[in-house]
């Protein structure tokens, strides 16, 4: 159970969101952003939570005073994207906390999405192109909330408009336009998270505006606490501010330093195994999976999973983390538990596998040690043996002569004689 600084307590309730918040939260940070949308009844604290976050989001570098967060080694805004590399190494770097901005209903598009600034533009003295950056320019390489966005896609279609060009790739864009003037195309590069009551009107985003619905890679339900302790410590958390949800980013996982420096794909970071992109692939073919973005939301899931939780290789474990909330708003319910039951099934088919495969190693490795201890045994023997015959041929020449009836033996038979007494001492020794 944990608390954050304004309240929210986690449980087995919330607990799948904080899971994806964790997983986009890091992906954004890397630049390749995932989309969350978080659905429950009114009262489940899934804004609470959401909106959480702010105060523990990692820090982000960008070029010194750019309002739109561009990159050091990647410029985008109009201001630093034709600049050279020494120029910008002049005007110097700056880290700040990733951003977190809204997005109301009430928001007009030129709020959202930014505005020629026309009072550059007719500067007699000094006349020059500008654009007034909206909220989504200046949330780039950050995560925007939209609270009850079912609402929104039903009573704003622009706005709605404006969302599904953001989502609708990785980067997404945005169009600046004004009458009379050339249009300016923005990337931007961010998340969105949003929020919404299916139960209320005008119902579910997916009946509302499926596109839109498609667009998000994760969708979670978000249910109210089921246990009186949990609300008991709910209740007392107002008196209780110092525990905070740190573990939310695991700051030894997400230093702000530790990719920095370098321009090569955040894609590389972890490899997807072969078997594991085959299983998705039959899973997208077999199943009947309308959208590919699902099965993409899979695989990145499970990558940064696999990351946050320390791990240098994906595995079915993190798969199965992800792939329900990834088809959750995608195929039907029975589809769904189709998919989660067979990769539950491979999973521990695999573990099996990997039980039996071990088993067989360590009777391999003690028939070996068997064997490895009867050679040895037999070189002991062997080199007592030898010893035994060391000692005899080095016996002093000039013994004690006992005189016998018996005929005289050839030194041919004596030393047949000799023989027979050593091997039969051998023998005894074992």
């Amino acid at each position: 159970m944990l608390n954050t600084a304004q309240g929210p307590i986690i449980h087995e309730g919330n607990s799948d969101l904080l899971k994806l918040m964790r997983i986009s939260v890091f992906s954004t940070y890397l630049g390749i952003p995932h989309h969350i949308h978080a659905e429950g009844l009114r009262g489940t604290g899934k804004t609470t939570l959401l909106r959480s976050c702010t105060e523990f989001l990692p820090k982000i570098k960008r070029i010194r005073g750019c309002v739109y967060n561009c990159h050091p080694h990647f410029p985008h805004c109009p201001e630093h994207k034709d600049l050279p590399k020494t120029l910008i190494e002049n005007i110097g770097t700056e880290w700040i906390p990733m951003p977190f901005l809204e997005i109301s209903h009430g928001a007009k598009p030129g709020t959202v999405i930014g505005s020629i600034d026309l009072k550059k533009i007719t500067d007699q003295q000094k006349p020059q192109a500008g654009i007034l950056p909206g909220i989504i320019p200046k949330a780039h390489r950050g995560i925007i909330f939209v609270d009850e966005i079912n609402r929104l896609a039903d009573t704003s279609p622009e706005l709605t408009d404006i969302l599904l060009d953001v989502m609708g790739t990785k980067p997404g864009k945005v169009q600046i336009e004004e009458t009379g003037l050339s249009k300016v195309e923005l990337p931007v590069n961010l998340s969105i998270w949003a929020a919404s009551n299916p139960d209320e009107d005008p119902g579910s985003l997916k009946t509302v505006r499926r596109q839109l619905s498609d667009r998000f890679d994760f969708t979670v339900d978000v249910y109210r606490p089921t246990e009186s302790k949990i609300v008991e410590k709910i209740i007392e958390d107002e008196r209780e501010k110092e525990l905070a949800i740190e573990s939310l980013i695991d700051t030894k996982t997400l230093s702000p330093h530790q990719y920095d420096e370098t321009g090569e794909s955040y894609e590389q970071l972890l490899s997807l195994p072969e078997d594991i992109k085959q299983l998705l692939a039959s899973i997208y073919i077999d199943y009947n999976i309308e959208s590919i973005r699902a099965v993409k939301a899979i695989k990145f899931g499970s990558v940064f999973h696999a990351k946050l939780t320390n791990k240098d290789t994906i595995n079915l474990e993190d798969v199965l983390q992800v792939v329900e909330h990834a088809l959750k708003h995608r195929v039907s319910d029975e589809t769904r538990k189709d998919v989660i039951n067979m990769l539950s099934e491979v999973n521990e088919g695999n573990r099996d596998k990997t039980f039996e495969s071990d088993r067989n190693q360590m009777d391999t490795r003690k028939t070996i040690n068997n064997e490895m201890i009867s050679k040895n045994r037999s070189k002991q023997i062997f080199k007592e043996l030898f010893s035994k015959i060391r000692q005899k041929l080095n016996k002093p020449t000039k013994d004690k002569v006992v005189t016998t009836k018996k005929p005289a033996r050839s030194l041919e038979e004596l030393s047949q004689t000799e023989d027979n007494d050593i091997i039969k001492e051998g023998e005894n020794e074992k």
